[in-house]
């Protein structure tokens, strides 16, 4: 996250200072300063606020490619090739939750942009439609201490308000994971996942402000969609069931126990982190 000077909030600041030292002591002074900071404050909190967003996707492996792999099934290594055109997110869309800020809103939100209420606090939910499609295990573009990384950032920003930064969800319209799994065979293999949700809480306090526009880092792990639940060795499943060069295929409409095994890893603790905070 990278955070500018508050020159606008201060200016915004002394504008408000000024505008009320123009009032006397006399008559209803003190009502006219009162109605004069809520509509500062109104425009000042209803402005858009951009957020670029960050998704880096990696592997772990500390190497140069994102689509090659090892992972261990009940003690077993398999090797994981994925085709870096068909391994994807299709249409794109990010949803945030923003709680309000500590003063008082009347903001009436419009177009993609609808209100949801909970019944600990109230949160908005604000929806970024991308209409992307984001190649996962693409050639590389960048490294860190990980190694290799696909760093992917939507073409435009999204449109927030003023508020905490709470909840990040991810809606593409599919899933698709291509690939080939060795071990003593070859076995090829799609999943493909239909409107699937994949939520992370976080961790890191992300305060909107006008005053800069704010950047988010997200890690997404492709190995943790193929690692292990309890008791169902998911690799060693495939490799088992799977026929040597023949496509097995994984839905709900096909193999839809092991489908709903690997569902499981969409909502797992470690498939999505925040870059430098945990």
């Amino acid at each position: 996250m990278i955070h500018k000077s508050n020159t606008i909030f201060k200016r915004y600041f002394f504008s408000i200072i000024f505008i009320l030292n123009c009032f006397g002591s006399e008559g209803n002074s003190l009502k006219e300063r009162a109605v004069i900071l809520s509509r500062i404050m109104d425009i000042y909190n209803s402005s858009d606020l951009e957020l670029k967003n960050t998704i880096q996707f990696l592997d772990d492996q500390s190497d140069s490619a994102l689509n090659e792999f090892q992972i261990s099934s009940q003690g077993t290594i398999y090797n994981i090739k994925l085709d870096t055109t068909k391994t994807k997110f299709t249409s794109l869309v990010l949803d945030y939750y923003l709680d309000p800020p500590s003063l008082p809103l009347n903001v009436k939100h419009t177009g993609d942009t609808t209100t949801t209420s909970t019944s600990s606090n109230f949160q908005s939910l604000y929806v970024h439609r991308t209409n992307e499609d984001v190649l996962i295990a693409s050639s590389p573009n960048a490294n860190d201490e990980t190694g290799s990384i696909y760093s992917y950032s939507p073409k435009t920003n999204a449109k927030l308000k003023r508020g905490i930064l709470k909840k990040f969800v991810f809606e593409p319209k599919t899933i698709s994971l291509v690939g080939e799994l060795t071990e003593t065979k070859t076995i090829p293999f799609q999943i493909e996942f239909q409107n699937p949700i994949i939520e992370k809480v976080l961790s890191c306090k992300i305060n909107m402000n006008p005053s800069f526009v704010t950047m988010n880092h997200l890690r997404f792990r492709i190995t943790s969609l193929f690692k292990d639940q309890t008791g169902s060795p998911i690799l060693a499943q495939i490799h088992n069931q799977g026929i040597s060069g023949t496509m097995f295929f994984i839905n709900k409409d096909q193999n839809s126990s092991l489908y709903n095994e690997i569902l499981k890893n969409l909502s797992s603790k470690d498939l999505i982190q925040e870059k430098g905070c945990n």
